[in-house]
């Protein structure tokens, strides 16, 4: 029992990452400098009370692309404001009262909407409603020190910070390319060798990179909501990363099986060409990072056009002397290798350019943006909209999150507890959409403010001068936002030191009240979130999500099949039935992307099933989005007759789909994907007769020819296709990987449970 117990609650002393020393910096020179300016102008608290605001705005800040990052500063700083003037109109009373505190507390938990920003977003504003209404009587201090806070969390985190939250992930997703790029000058300055001991180092390296980059970018989603725009790219690039190198295999054992006399200048032809793959990829690397622009292809162009020419060279060949066969088998298959790794090299050059240029952000990697930007822009008040019903997890948390905000506030009215709003505080803290996260924030909270409250009553007895203990405070916040990643229980300790020392240093309360005080509204505050949490059906976190990665791929499955009349030229979209369909999978979408936050956040989820999970849910959404543009891309079409393959086509993402929802329902590996490479070849060259059919047609000047209306039709259909058989290949290998662990549940019927 006790073994079991201790199991159980192994999670307390466990670590959940590493130390965020830049955070911590920019924490205490977020207090700091305003308390100087504070200490310079004769009034300390008006700097204590700015440099508080700023922290509390950056709350808020969780990284990702600047672009995104400012606006989120910027709205929790506005939201702030106005939660903070609506707190104090608040009137101390029963009805209206608790109503708007309800109303703000849903509205806190609904944010969850926009992902882990708007989850912060809503917390911050929360927290400014809280200090509102507890301080109805006080002068425009707050609001001075909020407008002046918010100003100086902008400055802090978007022009003069040089610490930079992503840059860890980053460098890790940029090592890949720069360990692949030194990969490819070895073996070209080996002459191919693959017994060269520095390229054979390099090989490991890389497998090792890569294992531990997804290790990083499953760390950096821990303890955070929703989906992240910056973690999203930087997971496809590394997933770009295993596409070139298995590209790079295949090209390097075909050099190394035809080491023939006669194919010296493709030798050394290929010996350039590998040379500028790496500078291209070394290149790549510095983008991640930030420190270059695009990487310039043109030399590797020219040199797949040479190699493209010598393929012709031994098929004139094959006219004198049969024998060349060999030959002609060999160049033509390292040019077709050639060429899908340089394609593959172009879409993550594609994908890296996002990084710097976040307003080009899109859902597809098409060239079509004239037409994909009616796709991609989606009203703010979409996800409010699409999330508004009784299944959506995320309402149902914000009912909660309202429910409990009410039941807080009526208790602290009826006790008159000193700082009673620590109660509602301690709650949109805890409160999480599933009670294992609950349980766990829950625990760590407790054990913090104990063990805080208890060193703190030593503490201020021995401490009693205000400007040591302010500086004493400023070094505990900095420390418990430099810990929240590593332990949150030890942040806590360090939190809740910080805010006994400002309530010291405020003599309105003894501390011996604040001390008691501050404990009391904690274990109020973590029951309640507890019987909250409770009060709902428990699930596992892995059959959870499991639940919800088969409802999106049925999902998904349908709404291919509203795609497939279109591609095949039978008839029209039915555009309401698609649109129903789509609703439906976004709903799905949303909800494995919860189930996956509650997936990693779980303690027992086991390392080797966090990376699979993140990449499934990813890929999943970005195949929903692919659908997406077809759809669109296919109400407009001519009319033309799809190439034949298409047909072959549909079948087999139909046969993939189905197979992958049938290995995750029976928890076995999946079946092999149809060979649908073969025949995205065969839709390719069928396409490319078309292109070299319009070209004769414009040197003739002939427009409006059914070779163009077909074109028109199929060049983005055909691009798609290639993008949704390289996210299936992906989603295929994540889903070998998570049901590989040995520690999924057997046997279990998931069609039968609720969704």
């Amino acid at each position: 029992m006790l073994a079991k117990l201790r199991q159980r609650l192994a999670f307390l002393t466990r670590t959940n990452g590493t130390i965020d020393w830049g955070r911590g910096i920019r924490t205490f020179c977020g207090m700091a400098v305003p308390y100087l300016g504070g200490m310079a102008l004769g009034n300390p608290q008006l700097g204590l009370g700015v440099g508080l605001a700023s922290q509390l705005i950056l709350l808020a800040d969780m990284g990702g692309l600047y672009s995104v990052r400012f606006k989120t500063i910027f709205g929790a700083w506005v939201g702030a404001a106005i939660a903070m003037a609506v707190g104090t109109m608040v009137p101390d009373g029963w009805g209206l009262g608790l109503a708007i505190t309800g109303f703000v507390l849903f509205a806190s938990g609904y944010l969850a909407v926009y992902g882990e920003q708007g989850a912060m977003v809503g917390i911050v504003t929360t927290f400014a409603f809280l200090l509102g209404a507890q301080n109805v009587s006080t002068d425009s201090f707050e609001f001075t020190s909020l407008a002046i806070g918010g100003m100086w969390s902008l400055i802090l985190a978007i022009f003069i910070w040089p610490f930079r939250p992503n840059q860890p992930l980053r460098q890790m997703v940029a090592n890949n390319y720069s360990i692949l790029g030194n990969y490819l000058r070895a073996m070209a300055a080996a002459n191919f060798s693959p017994d060269d001991p520095q390229a054979q180092q390099l090989v490991v390296k890389l497998r090792q990179n890569l294992l531990k980059s997804r290790q990083t970018l499953v760390a950096s989603q821990r303890g955070l909501w929703g989906q992240s725009k910056l973690r999203e790219l930087l997971l496809v690039l590394i997933e770009h990363t295993e596409r070139l190198n298995k590209c790079l295999m295949l090209l390097n054992e075909i050099v190394n099986f035809h080491n023939l006399p006669q194919l010296q200048t493709v030798e050394i032809l290929m010996e350039d060409a590998f040379n500028a793959l790496g500078e291209v990829c070394l290149d790549l690397g510095q983008m991640v990072l930030g420190k270059r622009r695009i990487p310039n292809t043109n030399r590797l162009q020219l040199l797949v056009q040479a190699l493209q020419q010598q393929k012709k060279l031994q098929r004139q060949a094959l006219t004198e002397d049969f024998n060349d066969y060999n030959s002609l088998t060999t160049v033509t298959q390292l040019v077709n290798h050639l060429e899908n790794l340089t394609k593959q090299l172009e879409q993550t050059i594609q994908t890296a350019e996002l990084l710097q240029n976040p307003q080009l952000f899109s859902d597809n990697n098409s060239n079509d943006q004239g037409k994909l930007n009616k796709v991609r822009l989606i009203p703010w008040w979409d996800p409010l909209g699409s999330n508004f019903h009784l299944n959506s997890p995320l309402l149902r948390h914000g009912l909660r999150m309202a429910l409990g905000g009410m039941v807080g506030a009526t208790i602290a009215h009826l006790t008159q507890i000193p700082y009673g709003f620590w109660i509602v505080i301690t709650l949109i803290f805890v409160l999480k959409p599933d009670f294992s996260l609950t349980f766990q924030r829950l625990s760590n909270r407790l054990l913090g403010t104990f063990l805080g409250v208890l060193v703190m009553s030593i503490a201020l007895k021995l401490i009693q001068d205000p400007q040591l203990l302010s500086w004493l405070g400023i070094l505990a916040i900095a420390m418990g936002m430099a810990l929240l990643r590593f332990h949150y229980s030890v942040a806590v300790f360090f939190i809740t030191a910080f805010a006994l020392i400002l309530k010291a240093i405020d003599p309105s309360v003894p501390t011996e009240y604040a001390l008691l005080s501050r404990l009391v509204c904690t274990l109020i505050g973590s029951a309640i979130a507890l019987g909250l949490a409770f009060s709902f059906l428990r699930q596992s976190e892995n059959l959870r999500f499991t639940q919800a990665s088969v409802r999106m791929l049925t999902n998904l499955e349908q709404y291919f099949q509203q795609l497939i009349p279109a591609l095949l030229g039978k008839e029209s979209i039915n555009k309401k039935e698609a649109e129903r369909v789509r609703n439906e999978t976004r709903l799905a979408a949303t909800a494995m992307q919860i189930a996956l936050d509650r997936l990693l956040s779980d303690p027992s989820t086991p390392l080797e099933k966090q990376e699979p999970a993140l990449t499934m849910t990813n890929y999943l959404a970005r195949l929903s989005r692919g659908f997406r543009v077809l759809i669109s891309h296919l109400e407009n079409s001519s009319g033309s007759n799809p190439p034949p393959p298409i047909k072959l086509f549909t079948e087999q993402v139909q046969q993939s789909l189905e197979n992958l929802c049938f290995s995750l329902e029976h928890q076995s590996s999946p079946a092999a994907l149809p060979p649908m490479a073969t025949t995205i070849k065969e839709i390719r060259e069928y396409h490319q007769s078309y292109q070299a059919q319009r070209i004769t047609e414009i040197n003739q000047k002939q427009d409006f020819t059914p070779t163009r209306r077909y074109l028109d039709d199929f060049n983005l259909v055909v691009e798609e296709c290639q993008q949704i058989y390289q996210r299936l290949e992906t989603i295929h290998s994540a889903i070998a990987r998570f049901t590989d662990s040995p520690q999924l549940a057997n046997g279990i019927k998931l069609k039968s449970q609720p969704s």
